[in-house]
């Protein structure tokens, strides 16, 4: 009905997108850029939040379009994806924290507060799972998934910061954050664009996966300095 009434005033249409908050600074915000370039009359909404609630609005038609992680394993066959990165979970600390400064361990980190996923969140689970697998406390965790009070806390006091390793390089990039030399063996699946199975995709969707795509093609580091 919003996009008939916008049609029948001159306009295009309206999409509505939801986003995943990790993602919303980087790529979201340079999909939009890109978009508007080619769809001025679309009129683009956002909805920022956790996957959980997001994934529920998807289902009631409230998005038309969800850009967040996607697992098979969670969702079965009620959606369709297209894959945009796989780029796995890292570590990072301001520019002045004292890890920064070295080339620092698994053990080093457990020693300072970090901020990650909430409690109760399978990301959560899998990474306390991890740290005491390898026999190790898991620190202190404020569970936030806020790119703001994330920033924050980093750049406040001593903590640590759980982060998609696309949004940390891109950080990184802007001399924001530095990523710690520590790996992890949970995988978080692919960042996507994901719809409901059962509803065609549009036109201003399909326009807007491909902005998505651009935007982290773009920035995608090459695989020697990944």
């Amino acid at each position: 009905q919003a996009d008939l009434a916008s049609l029948a005033n001159g306009g295009a249409g309206s999409l509505t997108v939801g986003c995943f908050s990790m993602f919303v600074r980087w790529p979201l915000a340079q999909a939009i850029l890109d978009f508007r370039e080619t769809n001025p009359l679309v009129q683009i909404s956002v909805d920022v939040g956790a996957h959980e609630s997001l994934i529920e609005k998807l289902d009631n038609g409230a998005i038309d379009l969800l850009v967040s992680r996607n697992s098979r394993a969670w969702h079965g066959g009620a959606y369709r994806a297209v894959e945009l990165m796989n780029d796995g979970i890292v570590l990072a600390c301001s520019p002045a924290h004292p890890l920064a400064r070295r080339r620092a361990t698994r053990e080093d980190c457990v020693r300072f507060p970090w901020v990650s996923a909430p409690a109760g969140s399978i990301m959560r689970a899998r990474l306390a799972d991890e740290i005491r697998t390898a026999q190790l406390d898991v620190p202190h965790i404020v569970g936030a998934l806020s790119l703001e009070l994330g920033r924050e806390l980093v750049m406040s006091g001593p903590y640590l910061w759980h982060l998609p390793g696309s949004v940390a390089r891109n950080m990184a990039a802007r001399n924001e954050i530095v990523i710690l030399p520590v790996t992890f063996k949970m995988d978080p699946g692919p960042l996507c664009a994901i719809w409901r199975r059962e509803r065609s995709s549009t036109r201003m969707s399909r326009s807007f996966m491909l902005a998505l795509r651009a935007a982290v093609q773009v920035a995608r580091p090459h695989p020697d300095t990944a």
